[in-house]
């Protein structure tokens, strides 16, 4: 699995969860980048261009923290767009998420103390005990996404 992981705004202070999670998944034998939340333009043309030559093979998925979910959320939608299926995304407290688009996975994760809002066609997941700072980090968040990426049940 190619994953693309993008941090929030103050993104190498507050979106640490994203470093935790990609060791862990390269561990689990995927490929993981992480990204700060203004580079999605640059990176989803990057991808676009390798999956038409071929270069890229193999099923995508895309999560952020904050405003790293919307650049997750918009990716996965320019990517769909584009005929390419995205096997999962995951948005950990978006700012302003969009409707999950395609037909891969959508998992949603909302803190106590965001916005908490919800995003059409994800499978929305509340958190009462985990504010903004903490989500990214959260082993039940991680867990999850393992999960979903080894094709189990969430």
């Amino acid at each position: 699995m190619r994953v693309f992981l993008f941090r929030g705004l103050f993104g190498m202070i507050f979106s640490r969860g994203m470093d935790t999670l990609a060791i862990r998944l390269r561990k689990e034998g995927h490929t993981v980048t992480i990204h700060g939340w203004g580079s999605r333009q640059r990176v989803q043309k990057k991808t676009i261009k390798l999956v038409r030559a071929g270069k890229l093979k193999g099923k995508i998925a895309i999560g952020g923290h904050s405003l790293g979910g919307n650049s997750a959320s918009y990716m996965t939608n320019n990517l769909v767009r584009s005929n390419i299926r995205v096997f999962a995304t995951f948005y950990w407290d978006a700012t302003e998420p969009m409707a999950h688009a395609g037909d891969g996975h959508g998992h949603n994760f909302m803190s106590s103390d965001f916005r908490a809002e919800e995003v059409p066609g994800a499978v929305n997941h509340h958190f009462d005990n985990l504010n903004h700072v903490q989500i990214d980090k959260a082993r039940v968040t991680h867990d999850l996404v393992s999960r979903v990426l080894k094709g189990l049940p969430a």
